[in-house]
């Protein structure tokens, strides 16, 4: 795990976070007191192509339909990247353990929903992938029949693992695929992907494609850091009441428990990690530089929706999350597992 995670960042350890209860949880009811409206949100230039356009000088997603609206860029690609490599190691693998057997099996159908955010299908022939972008599940078990899709053609080109196969398709438009098609779905970090009202129909779409006896892993964070700092709590009410105006969900990480079963699989397992805000060892660091680099991600959306123009929220954004550090400020990140009885 260790070494996965160092090729990312040198600095980084693999140290597991399972037992780890960093500060008492702060309790608060998070309120929407700040009316936003995102949609009056400018753009610096927009380009004739109906899936992408720029802000602040970097390629957002811009596709019809969809509610997703981070960037689509390398920088971003990057910070996903590293991401994947931090939450497989707080998590210590790629998926839980009640969802490896079926790996193992000899004839393992998987399928990553969203692969932009997640990338687990790839890593098919590691030795043959760039070190900073080895992927794992399809490495580790290269025996399994892989699928990846996303919503927008993020996938590799010149390198390619021959059990994995890429399609484009947005999961709210359903699967390209037969009923009762894959052992594994996984999906993870959606949050900014799909509106509260969507979960539902998509959960109910991978429950159509998951075989008898098969599993669905969910793994997302939760937006709204814990944190003593008054101005950081501030923002996090803010936050939330941002994405709650485009219809998402910012607690979906804490709902996923009930719309599993709800889709008709049976409940397995919840499980959460904590992770501290660059103040507890190297790991935490990697979760530092991210929430860093996603906070000037959305500077093309958060920054006018915040009443800030592009330097103001710069400067904003770095002193917030050196307050999260400051503060012993810490994230939680759950995965859940259901079975589609058999």
């Amino acid at each position: 795990m260790g070494n996965d995670v160092s090729k990312i960042k040198h600095r980084m350890s693999g140290r597991s976070i399972r037992a780890w209860n960093p500060i008492p949880a702060v309790t608060r009811t998070w309120t929407s007191s700040m009316e936003v409206r995102a949609s009056n949100a400018p753009t610096t230039a927009m380009e004739d192509i109906p899936d992408f356009r720029w802000m602040e000088g970097r390629k957002y997603h811009a596709v019809k339909g969809s509610s997703y609206f981070l960037p689509r860029d390398n920088q971003e690609v990057d910070r996903l990247v590293m991401q994947h490599y931090m939450v497989k190691a707080i998590f210590e693998g790629n998926t839980l353990e009640q969802v490896t057997p079926l790996l193992e099996k000899k004839d393992a159908t998987v399928l990553d929903v969203g692969y932009s955010k997640s990338q687990i299908a790839l890593d098919s022939e590691k030795q043959i992938l760039p070190p900073s972008r080895s992927q794992d599940v399809a490495s580790e078990y290269s025996h399994a029949e892989c699928h990846a899709i996303d919503m927008c053609a993020v996938f590799p080109e010149s390198v390619k693992p021959t059990n994995v196969t890429f399609t484009k398709c947005n999961v709210l438009e359903g699967l390209p695929f037969p009923d009762k098609s894959f052992d594994v779905v996984h999906m993870r970090s959606l949050i900014f992907g799909l509106r509260a009202g969507e979960w539902p129909s998509v959960l109910a779409e991978i429950f159509r494609v998951v075989k008898p006896g098969g599993m669905v892993q969910l793994v997302e964070s939760e937006i709204a850091y814990i944190t003593p700092d008054p101005g950081c709590y501030t923002h996090m009410e803010k936050l939330c009441s941002i994405l709650s105006s485009l219809g998402q969900d910012p607690f979906i990480a804490l709902h996923l428990e009930a719309l599993v079963p709800a889709a008709g699989f049976e409940f397995i397992l919840h499980e959460k990690r904590s992770i501290a805000v660059g103040w507890k060892g190297k790991l935490s660091e990697i979760w530092f530089d991210d929430a860093m680099a996603i906070g000037q991600a959305t500077k093309g959306f958060f920054a006018p929706a915040l009443g800030m123009n592009g330097v103001e929220y710069d400067i904003y954004i770095k002193d917030l999350i050196n307050k999260l550090r400051t503060s012993r400020s810490y994230t939680n990140w759950h995965a859940v597992v259901g079975r589609r009885p058999i």
